[in-house]
């Protein structure tokens, strides 16, 4: 596992870690990020700092991906209420894999069928 320019804060029940690591690093982080979700608690920790986080049953996720000037990156935040949120909206899913989808052309709506228009 390869790790260089290491930068760690930490204050009061936050920890910041900012560091380049090897793509199997990063799965490997990625995975045990994703157990601990499932477990229902997820502790972070670098050195004698750490921070114990409880998801809730909903989870607010916010991710942008792309690049520019040859650098590319994906961020993705996760967040909730200590207290348990209730939503009645459903959201599309989300994919994420190692393949691009496959282009399929936009259907025609009901109405544009019933006037014509394509």
């Amino acid at each position: 596992m390869k790790h260089t320019q290491r930068r760690i804060v930490v204050k009061t029940n936050e920890v910041k870690l900012k560091r380049k690591m090897d793509p199997d690093a990063v799965g490997s982080l990625l995975s045990d990020l994703v157990d601990a979700f499932k477990q229902g608690t997820i502790c972070i920790q670098e050195g004698a700092g750490f921070v114990t986080l409880n998801p809730a049953s909903e989870i607010q996720v916010e991710m942008v991906a792309g690049g520019k000037k040859g650098k590319q990156k994906i961020e993705i935040e996760l967040s909730w209420e200590e207290a348990p949120a209730v939503s009645s909206v459903e959201e599309p899913p989300i994919r994420i894999s190692a393949e691009e989808p496959e282009f399929t052309a936009p259907r025609p709506s009901p109405e544009d069928e019933e006037s014509g228009e394509h």
